[in-house]
Order: C-alpha cells, then structure tokens, then sequence
C-alpha cells in the first residue's frame, strides 16, 4: 500500500485543485500550498492531517480572508481524500470563525494545542501531516522565543503520532533561525534531517527508521 513515505512535493497537475487555490486568498503562500496539497492528493488513500492555529477573520471588514487560509487547504485535502482534518486554536472566536467555513470532514477544537496533542491517547489512522502555525512569532525576543518554543513542544506532543515518512511543516519562517520553526529545526539538525524545502514555510519528513538515526 502506498504510504506517507511516498509523498514528494513536485509541481501540481491537478486542474480541480488549481482551481480551487485561485477561488481563495492564498497570497504568497499558494506554491507551497499548492505543491504540499497535490502531493497529499496523489497518495490516492484517506489522509490525516492536524494543523495548529486555525483560520481567523480578517482585521478589518475590507481586507482578504488570507490569515489562516491554509485551514481551507487542508479542508479541501480531507474532502478530495475521504480524509480527516483536524484543527486547534485556543481562541473561542477563531474556532468558531472556521468552523462555519469548513466541511463535515473537518473538526476544530478550542484548546491549547500542546495539552491536546499531549492528551490523545490513541488514532485511528496515523498523522501524514501536521501543520505548525499557533503562537504568533511577534513581540520581543522573549516573546518570539515562546512562540518557537511552542511549536517545538507541538512537534514533541505529536512526534509519537505522526506516521514514518510523514510531513511536518511550520509556517512563518523568515530565516534560518528566525521565526515559529527555529527550535523545531534545532531538533531536525541534532538527529541529522534536513528539510525538503526551506522558503517561508519549512518542512520535513519523519524518519523512516528515527530509532537507529544517531544525532551528528
């Protein structure tokens, strides 16, 4: 059976969700979104994914549905797949937002992300994909410390879930070691992964074997 393992991240030919990403505001995140969701698609078989910090309203009346648009993307994937969409936001307002805009495949809870992902005792189906994009890496240095420091716990209260070969991406990502991912790519490098793409949203792929990887 085709797996996570074989998802790659080539150029999409897929008209359908070409379409779809033009009837939203994706911005400048559409390549990536669109690359990540046609290799989701391509896998042919349900896909699991869990995204941290969901789809919130605009700022103003005027401005573009854009702040969490991924939370449509991700939808989109659950429904294209026969899958299942999970997304957490600790704002009662930001998960009611999302919810009025998203399909029965999808569920969002309001909570902490970490005491979630901490709290799942059991899946039925294995995480192909978890989407890091909760603390705002904002404020001072403190500040955008804990906003790292978060994703990384995300990434820890998940790790276990998360299927071989699987995905991890983190949005937010304005330099090496500046922004949401910088503690998450801090432990792909002690255990020697690097990511598979590298621009404003990082990703990487779960070792297929993590348990006889050595740290270099």
């Amino acid at each position: 059976m085709t797996n996570a393992a074989s998802i790659g991240l080539e150029k999409s030919e897929d008209i359908e969700l070409r379409e779809f990403l033009d009837s939203i505001p994706v911005g400048v995140r559409r390549p990536r979104f669109e690359n990540l969701a046609e290799a989701m698609i391509s896998v042919n078989r349900p896909i699991s994914i869990i995204e941290t910090g969901c789809m919130r309203a605009p700022l103003s009346d005027d401005g573009p549905e854009g702040d969490g648009c991924s939370s449509l993307v991700w939808d989109y994937v659950a429904q294209r797949t026969q899958g299942s969409f999970i997304t957490i936001d600790i704002d009662q307002h930001n998960v009611d937002y999302a919810q009025a805009r998203l399909s029965e495949r999808s569920v969002v809870v309001c909570c902490d992300s970490v005491h979630f992902l901490s709290s799942i005792v059991s899946v039925t189906q294995p995480i192909d994909f978890l989407y890091l994009d909760s603390m705002d890496w904002q404020g001072t240095v403190e500040e955008r410390n804990l906003s790292a420091l978060h994703h990384a716990a995300e990434l820890a209260a998940a790790w276990k879930w998360i299927l071989p070969g699987g995905l991890i991406a983190v949005d937010d990502c304005l330099g090496e070691y500046s922004g949401k991912h910088a503690f998450v790519k801090r432990f792909f490098d002690a255990i020697g992964i690097a990511p598979i793409v590298d621009d404003y949203i990082h990703v990487w792929r779960k070792p297929e074997n993590f348990a006889n990887r050595r740290a270099v």
